[in-house]
C-alpha cells in the first residue's frame, strides 16, 4: 500500500485502480484469514474502502471503493472490536458484493450501510452489531445467526428472514425479535403401546385409501387405521380373545369387503 500510495496509484485521478486492485489481489490470495480480517481494518482507517458518508446509518454520497474486494474468499473471516461492545469496529459503508464469507463472524462491529449484495452469508454469524441500512440483495443467508443486533432499514426479504435465525434482534421493520430459526425444531411424541405383534395392510379399490390392521401379544385387541394421502384416520379398536398374535385382511365371506382374522394363543 506504501509503494502504491507512493507512486500516485491511489490518488483520485487514477479511478477505476486497476493497479492498485490487481496488486491487492495478487496478495489477498496468499493471505491467511486473520491477515484478511487486519488487512480489511487496514484499508478502511485509510479510506480506500467504505469512503461513503454513513453517519446516520444509509448512504448519503456515492463514492466508489479504491480497492475493490467483489468476488473475494473471506470464509471464515473473523472481524471484532478489540474493545467489544465499548466502541464497535468500524466498517460502515463497505461494499461486500459477491463475496463469499460462509462462516465468517463479525462481533461488535459498526456494518451501517454495508453492501452484501450477491453474497454468500451461509452460516455467518452477526453479534451485538449495528447494520443500520445495509443490503443484502440476493444473498446467501442459509443458517446466518443475528443477535443483540440492530438490522433497521435493512434491505432483506422474507424468505431471507426464514433462512436465518434472529435472537434479541431490531428487525428490518423495527420490531423486536422473538427468538426465530431456519431449523424448525418438532416436539417428541411419546406414545405407550402394547408390543406389536403383527401389521397387514389392504386398499381399497373404491379410493386412494389405505387400511393398517395391527395385533398385541399383551392386549386384547386389534386397531385399524384408515390411511388417506399418507394421514392416518379413523382408528377402531376390536375387542378379541386373548393374546393375538397374527393378523390379516380377507375377504372370507365374498361379498367384496375386507374381513379381520387373527390367530390366538390358546393357554
Amino acid at each position: 500500500i506504501f509503494k502504491l500510495d507512493n507512486y500516485g496509484y491511489l490518488k483520485e485521478k487514477k479511478n477505476p485502480w486497476a493497479f492498485a486492485n490487481a496488486y491487492y489481489r495478487a496478495a489477498h490470495r496468499q493471505w491467511d484469514t486473520i491477515r484478511k480480517a487486519d488487512v480489511i481494518q487496514f484499508l478502511k482507517e485509510k479510506q480506500l474502502i467504505g469512503r461513503n458518508n454513513c453517519t446516520n446509518g444509509c448512504r448519503t454520497t456515492t463514492l466508489d471503493d479504491i480497492i475493490r474486494m467483489n468476488k473475494l474468499n473471506f470464509d471464515k473471516v473473523h472481524l471484532a472490536s478489540e474493545t467489544g461492545v465499548l466502541n464497535q469496529l468500524n466498517l460502515e459503508c463497505v461494499s461486500f458484493e459477491q463475496v463469499s464469507m460462509s462462516n465468517a463472524e463479525f462481533t461488535s462491529v459498526n456494518l451501517n450501510g454495508v453492501s452484501f449484495d450477491g453474497a454468500r452469508l451461509d452460516k455467518a454469524k452477526f453479534d451485538g452489531s449495528s447494520l443500520l441500512c445495509a443490503s443484502f440483495n440476493g444473498a446467501n443467508l442459509t443458517g446466518a445467526h443475528f443477535s443483540n443486533s440492530d438490522l433497521s432499514g435493512v434491505t432483506m426479504t422474507e424468505d431471507q428472514i426464514k433462512q436465518a435465525y434472529f435472537y434479541n434482534v431490531t428487525m428490518p421493520n423495527g420490531g423486536k425479535s422473538e427468538v426465530t430459526s431456519s431449523m424448525t425444531t418438532k416436539k417428541p411424541t411419546t406414545q405407550t403401546t402394547a408390543t406389536l405383534s403383527t401389521t397387514t395392510t389392504t386398499s381399497s379399490t373404491t379410493s386412494s385409501s389405505t387400511t393398517t390392521t395391527t395385533s398385541s401379544t399383551t392386549s386384547s385387541s386389534t386397531t385399524t387405521s384408515i390411511a388417506c394421502n399418507s394421514i392416518f384416520r379413523n382408528q377402531i379398536i376390536y375387542s378379541l380373545g386373548f393374546n393375538p398374535i397374527s393378523v390379516i385382511v380377507a375377504d372370507m365371506n365374498s361379498d367384496n369387503k375386507p374381513d379381520i382374522v387373527t390367530a390366538n394363543i390358546d393357554l
